[in-house]
């Protein structure tokens, strides 16, 4: 994957690479274009001199006049929080209209304005430091000189104008904040004189606590009354019961009478009461009820009884008369500690008011000494005094011209001319989208053509294309097929290319024409050659060679034939052809890798070198199947034809199967010149040496050809 992806970043370089060697004369126009007009510009300014001041900045942490923050005077007396604020406010202060008004003004040379002193003024902070630099550009040394120190004056005297009106702005707010203090003041004694003498004599402090030892009083009373009300109602529930009970409760009844009766009635009755129930119970030993000593007995007894019931009647009468007056009582107090509240919660009201005017005068009057005193503190001279800028260093007129700058103008010029000739380039490539020589395929693979075969008008020509190489071998189509030719015969040691395929990306772009020519190039340099027609559906060699119609290619392939039954000699020394046999229904098929790993072996026992003229790469599989067993795979493209896209379609296909080893031969191509070594191959490592090729021998196995 890694190894990929460097593939694929040197493509991307050969592609710009490419794409610039193509367009270099545009580029070059536009790089000397730019260059001159670079050269031109910088010339043709005016001399402009750079006379700096140096300024330090004088900060002082924020601070306040007095205390007492407001928002409608943070602007007047505020300061900066940090220095980074202050410095960056300074900086815009030396830049404003302001200052460079006063600059115009001062200096009264009609030919400054405000906006040319801003677009040639510079003011930047020097880093790790208070420091700030006030540079001006201008034509003449010493007026950029008087320029640079009248800014910094300019800026220096705006700053004393601005605290002489911020001290201003300062006095006049204290001012009117002691005047209104004052007038604060006089409403407030004003307002607690008159509540006073409204109030009369009253004693605030001796009225409150009266008030709470009445109301403590008239509390106590009241749970007096409450508490004898509860146990007045309690003894009411008492003889209520026991007068309800009858004879069992009599008893419990006279001595509940008894303990409130202060003369001894109830206790006469409650004894006389006990005799007689002891005198009953004896003679109910000897007598029945009916007896008439029990009876009178009875009847003493009931008596009795009835005086018992007078007497609690009469003592639940008094007991309902307490509490009675134990209620109204409590009512009377109640109403007595609601007027006495009522009259505290006036008191404390008016209290309250009289502590707030009482606090109101005491702070109006400590606000009036507060500012009083800090008006006194003010100190003009020393705030006028307190710079918040110090001249370091003047401007000095300049001995050396600071514009244009030469060395920076041409080195941004190259920079300028360089990426506008290479993006020039890559603009016009992308725009062009068909291949037309060997440029245009390095900028859209990476990789250029092996050879470009120029183009021939074939008006005048009455023999078969494909046998150019015996009918015409000195044209400038044969020399560039002897080009490919060499690249096969002049391989690296260690490397035999022995098994070739000829293929394209669509139909009628070349290959038939160019591998049969090359077949018969390698045949008259003495090798012994087969050109197999692996195409099977045009079979477009087989009918070059009249070889259309027998059995071939296809029949071998099957297993159906030898090689032996289907080979046929030509015309050519040295060459022998295979067509393609009988029409397939299925050529797919046929190709496997598997019987062209078992054909290829035995053809290249009887023969030096074996080429396969294939079906076209963008249209049927055949091709791809063949090209995984041959030594070399050549791509016959179609100049202006062919597109760049599809050219990387083709391209891909072929590594995708793991095809390492593929040329690329131009067809078709517009050449600059009629003849000559200008017209072909192009930018390829094999072909003419510095010998005539006459004179180049090449020993492939127990051979020796003398290329002709």
């Amino acid at each position: 994957m890694r190894g990929m992806q460097d593939l694929m970043r040197l493509t991307a370089v050969r592609r710009v690479l490419a794409a610039v060697r193509r367009y270099r004369f545009v580029g070059l126009s536009f790089f000397i274009f730019v260059i001159l007009g670079t050269l031109f510009f910088t010339f043709s300014q005016d001399e402009l001199y750079r006379a700096t001041s140096v300024v330090e900045l004088r900060w002082n942490p924020k601070t306040e006049v007095f205390p007492f923050r407001d928002v409608s005077t943070q602007e007047t007396w505020g300061g900066y929080w940090s220095y980074d604020e202050f410095r960056n406010t300074q900086i815009e202060v030396i830049r404003s209209r302001r200052v460079l008004q006063r600059v115009v003004d001062v200096l009264g040379d009609p030919s400054l304005t405000p906006a040319l002193l801003e677009a040639r003024l510079t003011v930047e902070p020097v880093p790790d430091s208070r420091l700030i630099r006030v540079s001006y550009m201008d034509t003449s040394p010493q007026r950029a000189a008087d320029i640079a120190n009248t800014v910094v004056q300019a800026y220096m005297d705006v700053g004393v104008e601005n605290r002489i009106r911020w001290i201003q702005q300062i006095v006049d707010w204290l001012r009117d904040r002691i005047d209104n203090t004052q007038d604060d003041i006089g409403r407030a004694q004003k307002d607690l004189f008159e509540f006073q003498k409204e109030m009369g004599s009253i004693n605030l402090d001796k009225d409150r606590q009266q008030i709470e030892a009445e109301i403590d009083a008239l509390h106590a009373r009241y749970i007096d009354a409450h508490t004898r009300r509860i146990q007045l109602e309690g003894q009411l529930r008492e003889m209520k019961r026991l007068a309800e009970q009858g004879n069992s409760g009599l008893q419990q009844l006279a001595h509940a009478l008894a303990v409130e009766d202060r003369q001894g009635a109830v206790a006469t009755i409650q004894k006389r009461w006990v005799e007689l129930q002891a005198e009953r119970a004896g003679l109910s030993a000897v007598y029945g009820d009916a007896h008439p000593k029990m009876q009178a007995l009875d009847r003493q007894l009931n008596a009795l009884r009835s005086e018992l019931l007078e007497a609690a009647r009469k003592r639940i009468d008094g007991i309902r008369a307490q509490m009675d007056i134990a209620t109204a009582e409590e009512e009377e107090l109640l109403k007595a500690m609601d007027e006495l509240v009522s009259a505290a919660l006036d008191r404390s009201k008016i209290w309250q008011r009289y502590q707030e005017l009482s606090d109101e005068a005491v702070s109006r009057r400590q606000f009036y000494e507060v500012l009083l005193e800090r008006f006194k503190e003010i100190d003009i001279t020393r705030d006028l005094n307190r710079e918040q800028a110090v001249l370091i260093e003047s401007a000095v007129p300049p001995a050396v011209a600071a514009w244009p700058n030469v060395r920076v103008n041409l080195a941004v010029g190259l920079f300028l001319a360089l990426t506008g000739a290479i993006g020039m380039a890559l603009l016009l490539n992308l725009l062009q989208q068909g291949v037309q020589n060997s440029e245009d395929l390095e900028a859209a693979i990476g990789v250029r053509a092996l050879a470009e075969l120029p183009y021939l008008q074939t008006d005048s020509i009455d023999y078969p294309l494909e046998k150019l190489m015996l009918h015409d071998p000195d044209s400038p189509l044969a020399e560039s097929i002897r080009v490919v030719r060499n690249h096969i015969l002049f391989a690296p040691r260690g490397r035999r290319i022995r098994a070739i395929l000829f293929t394209g990306a669509q139909p009628l772009e070349g290959k038939t024409t160019t591998a049969n020519n090359l077949a018969i190039a390698t045949a008259q340099a003495g090798r012994r050659v087969l050109l197999v027609d692996a195409d099977l559906r045009k079979a477009a060699t087989s009918k070059v060679w009249k070889a259309r119609g027998r059995r071939g290619f296809a029949d071998v392939l099957s297993g159906n034939a030898r090689w032996q039954d289907v080979v046929q000699p030509t015309e050519v020394a040295n060459l022998s052809v295979m067509g393609t046999g009988g029409d397939p229904s299925h050529p797919p098929e046929l190709f496997q890798k598997e019987a062209l790993e078992r054909v290829l072996p035995v053809l290249q026992q009887e023969w030096d070198i074996v080429i396969f003229d294939g079906s076209p790469l963008l249209l049927v599989a055949d091709s791809i199947v063949v090209s995984s067993v041959v030594d070399e795979t050549f791509i016959v493209m179609e100049a202006g034809r062919i597109h760049k896209r599809e050219a990387r379609d083709l391209v891909a296909r072929l590594e995708r199967i793991g095809q390492p080893t593929w040329e690329i031969i131009l067809n078709k191509v517009t050449l600059p010149s009629a003849w000559g070594y200008d017209g072909y191959g192009y930018g390829y490592s094999y072909g003419y040496g510095s010998r005539g090729e006459s004179e180049l021998l090449v020993d492939q196995g127990d051979v020796t050809v003398e290329t002709v």
